[in-house]
């Protein structure tokens, strides 16, 4: 197991079809300005 600070990363293998995939996402900081991300979209 590895430490990836603020981030989720999550790998598959199919060992019957030989294919993989990963994941890696940032997890959301608690210090973000909330009115700014609600003005992004």
């Amino acid at each position: 197991m590895y430490s990836l600070g603020s981030c989720i990363g999550v790998s598959l293998y199919d060992q019957q079809t030989k294919v993989g995939g990963m994941l890696h996402f940032q997890l959301a900081s608690a210090k973000a300005d909330v009115e700014k991300g609600k003005n992004h979209f």
